[in-house]
């Protein structure tokens, strides 16, 4: 008996304990975000930039550069004639 008095009462002690850093652990919250919460967000957005530079880099700036040289080409043999 002498055992589980002893367990139960350590049992309330450490749920007294947690209690008195919930407010300390709620110091760390930004916006009611827990600081898992922003990992998981900066995590995405680290995603969608990696895959903006990747269409950016690998799409976009390629297209754009096409169509000037095409364009510079098409002006210069209108200038050239």
């Amino acid at each position: 008996m002498v055992g589980k008095e002893v367990a139960a009462a350590v049992n309330v002690s450490a749920g007294a304990e947690v209690a008195k850093l919930a407010p300390l652990a709620a110091a760390f919250t930004i916006g009611g975000l827990t600081p898992f919460d922003l990992a998981y967000i900066l995590a995405a957005c680290y995603s969608v930039i990696l895959i903006l530079h990747f269409v950016v880099g690998k799409w976009l700036l390629p297209l754009i550069k096409l169509v000037r040289g095409k364009r510079a080409a098409r002006i210069s043999a209108e200038a050239g004639e």
